[in-house]
């Protein structure tokens, strides 16, 4: 399922002025660790910006640009907005169509508006979300700290299920997990594969492929550097009549 990073609202006319919203500086540098892991897998970036005539938003004034600290959106595409909602009246739904994305992380601004009212209207058009726990982030209200309203975000957002697709939050540690390496593919046809060899050659892990007998030219197709790794996969083995393999 391809995967897009929508950064929503981190201008500096909400960022780099007195009060900032909270925890300000830490939002910032985990936003900016994800773009870098995004840009790194491939990820489309997506840059949100707010935009409001005679107000510190207004297109094309400083307050309006992203603010610093953030990498430059070289290549990424930038949709501009005039609500809470990032969909409306924009062209993001086309762009994440043609680019055939279905899942959705979002971090930004301002956790109970512009973050909550995009991740609603995303799952209610059939796209899944992940919300970056930790990346996003609000000013504190009368009622209510930013970092409260964070939480409370974080917590009510994925008890959403009526639109259908599945929304999460969780800690920008675990919005973009590592990819296996070679230790852990099939010495084969490299997929995932966590399953791995005793010392001895036999697969000893308590597994599907534990009793299973697997023929030396199939064995043979492994390349030497990485023999004694990963086991061979399920579909391997059942391509090649292994004995035992269901």
């Amino acid at each position: 399922m391809r995967t897009a990073l929508l950064v929503v609202d981190v201008q500096q006319g909400l960022f780099d002025r007195e009060p900032r919203p909270a925890g300000a500086d830490a939002v910032l540098g985990r936003i900016v660790g994800l773009v870098a892991q995004a840009r790194g897998r491939g990820v489309p970036v997506i840059w949100i910006q707010h935009e409001r005539a005679g107000t510190a938003l207004e297109h094309g004034s400083d307050g309006w640009q992203l603010a610093q600290g953030l990498p430059a959106p070289d290549g990424d595409a930038c949709v501009r907005k005039t609500t809470p909602d990032s969909f409306l009246g924009t062209d993001l739904q086309a762009r994440l169509d043609a680019d055939h994305v279905r899942h959705l992380v979002i971090c930004g601004y301002a956790s109970e508006f512009c973050v909550d009212t995009t991740v609603r209207r995303a799952a209610a058009l059939g796209y899944a979300v992940t919300v970056a726990a930790d990346a996003h982030t609000t000013h504190d209200k009368p009622h209510a700290t930013g970092e409260a309203i964070r939480a409370h975000e974080n917590a009510t957002l994925p008890e959403i299920t009526s639109f259908g697709p599945v929304i999460r939050a969780v800690p920008c540690a675990e919005v973009f997990p590592a990819a296996p390496s070679a230790e852990k593919r099939c010495p084969i046809c490299g997929e995932p594969n966590d399953c791995r060899p005793a010392a001895t050659g036999r697969y000893d892990t308590p597994c599907w492929c534990r009793d299973v007998e697997f023929s030396a030219d199939l064995l043979a197709r492994i390349p030497k550097e990485r023999a004694g790794h990963a086991c061979i996969c399920r579909r391997c083995a059942e391509s090649s009549g292994a004995a035992g393999a269901p």
